[in-house]
């Protein structure tokens, strides 16, 4: 079967666009890698540990760390965000960063940079509009979960598949564990995955694996030959947003299974049973005893075994026990209620406070306080907090970068075109704008325009006719220095000229022809 090949053209495109890729690329071995999300798994790593002979070790740590191993990390972030409270968080974070207009259900909107139409824009507004609208929460969520997505979003590109390799801070390729045998150290061309990643604030990979395996290629720092650096795996993942929620996470599920053990214990009611058997016979009060407790016995079995079936278990413990006093035949019955005091959980609040700010979420919106915040108005949270603002700028940017590598590698196979940051004709513009930066960006813009006109109206006052100031340079003055605007912006003000005076008086209708010309 004949082999496609592609043409030199088209290879010099790819290297134009990866300049960290290498065609000849040799085989990349586990050597190489730095040990993040490695095939040996946990249990092994612990098997193959020396045995702790401390007195320490048979004790359990307080604080649970939270893990360096990548495939470990991925499974905490399933857990905490099957959490109703996180998973909350996680989707007012993304509806908030991508909310939809409501009239075409659209999310971003592809426009040209300078406003004229382009081939280029309508064939990317035609190619991935309708897949943005449809999938842009779903990777934005799990980019948002996992600190990174990889499109095509199915378990063959789950992080915890993919191996990301780079030299010189430069990405090279891919590997995944579902390559074949034969392939499976080979690497995966850079465009054929595109990985949405949230802006990673700190390096939470392992330091010492990554360094140890720089160490062994012999890295020079001082090299500026960066082609010829050694291949590694990135430690750049992204970092989830739930990251700084884990120990609060971690305390709080601990809390709720202590109160809830509390309110269990408190449930139990203990009731004592006692039985007057007078001043009868031992054996005579022995067997009276017994009767009374054999009734009791076969009525709680009975009442504890229909409550089993029903998915209940029985709270009340019957304690029977002789009374020897005058008289016989009754039967005192006392029962001790245990008053569930949780009333003080000042410990639990504050592991609540922790989680709302590590999630920068107002508790209220996660259901921890009566008074709900619905949001709307100037006094919104999303509107107002300028931790949902960091947040929603943290998941727009990792959307904007991976729709703009998809828009890159989109163009370069198809029209065989590779531009510069600058000379890229599009633009993406996200339909919500309702955050606390941009409020702050209006309320400084219109200051700035009051401070503008009352300098406007001081010139005024001070030279109208405007023979000691030039106009055109005060009109500049106040559009780019107090207004802020860019000279470019503000030009065309300038270069259009009125129409002169004779071009604007009509001519009249029984005026000869050639007697207007002589009065011009």
């Amino acid at each position: 079967m004949a082999v496609k090949t592609e043409k030199p053209k088209q290879k010099s495109r790819w290297k134009r666009l990866f300049s960290g890729f290498n065609e000849n690329e040799p085989a990349i071995h586990d050597s190489q890698v730095n040990g993040i999300a490695s095939d040996i798994s946990s249990v092994e790593r612990l098997l193959n540990q020396p045995l702790q002979t401390d007195d320490a070790s048979h004790y359990e740590p307080l604080k649970t760390p939270f893990p360096t191993d990548r495939t470990q990390q991925y499974n905490i972030y399933d857990d905490m965000a099957v959490d109703p409270s996180i998973d909350a968080a996680l989707k007012m974070h993304i509806q908030h960063a991508l909310s939809a207009t409501t009239d075409t259900n659209e999310i971003i909107f592809i426009e040209s940079k300078d406003g004229q139409p382009n081939q280029v824009i309508s064939d990317l507004n035609d190619t991935f509009r309708d897949l943005f609208n449809a999938q842009l929460h779903n990777w934005a969520y799990e980019a948002a979960k996992y600190g990174v997505c990889y499109v095509r979003h199915d378990r063959y590109t789950h992080p915890v598949s993919i191996k990301e390799f780079e030299r010189a801070g430069l990405l090279v390729g891919y590997r995944s564990k579902h390559q074949p045998a034969e392939q499976r150290q080979q690497l995966i061309e850079p465009w054929k995955i595109v990985g949405f990643k949230i802006p990673q604030w700190s390096n939470l990979c392992c330091h010492q694996q990554h360094q140890v395996s720089r160490e062994q290629a012999h890295f020079n720092l001082a090299s500026d030959d960066y082609e010829n650096d050694p291949v590694v795996e990135t430690t750049h993942y992204g970092e989830s947003l739930l990251r700084a929620a884990f120990d609060p996470w971690q305390k709080l599920e601990q809390a709720s299974m202590a109160l809830s053990v509390a309110r269990w214990n408190a449930g139990k009611k203990d009731r004592f049973i006692g039985v007057n058997v007078g001043q009868e016979s031992p054996q005579k009060a022995a067997g009276y005893f017994n009767t009374i407790a054999k009734i009791l016995k076969q009525k709680a079995d009975h009442s504890s075994n229909q409550a089993m079936s029903r998915g209940f278990f029985n709270t009340i413990n019957n304690l029977v026990f002789p009374v020897w006093s005058s008289g016989s035949g009754k039967v005192d019955i006392q029962t001790e209620v245990n008053d569930v005091n949780i009333a003080s959980i000042e410990d639990v609040n504050f592991i609540i406070n922790r989680l709302a700010s590590a999630l920068s979420v107002d508790k209220s919106l996660l259901g921890f306080t009566d008074d709900l915040s619905g949001g709307l108005g100037d006094g919104g949270f999303f509107r107002m907090a300028i931790a949902a603002a960091i947040k929603a700028n943290l998941v727009r940017n990792a959307v904007r970068n991976g729709i703009e590598r998809l828009f890159e590698i989109h163009v370069a196979y198809k029209y065989n075109k590779v531009y510069t940051p600058d000379d890229k004709p599009w633009v993406i513009k996200f339909n919500s704008i309702n955050t606390a930066l941009e409020q702050e960006q209006a309320q400084a813009q219109e200051v700035r325009a009051n401070f503008a006109t009352s300098v406007v109206s001081l010139i005024q006052l001070i030279d109208p006719e405007f023979q000691l100031l030039d106009k055109k340079d005060a009109l500049n003055w106040v559009m780019t220095e107090l207004m802020q605007f860019q000279a470019d912006d503000i030009s065309p003000l300038f270069t259009s000229k009125k129409p002169s005076s004779t071009q604007d008086q009509p001519s009249k209708p029984n005026e000869p022809k050639h007697e207007q010309k002589q009065t011009q």
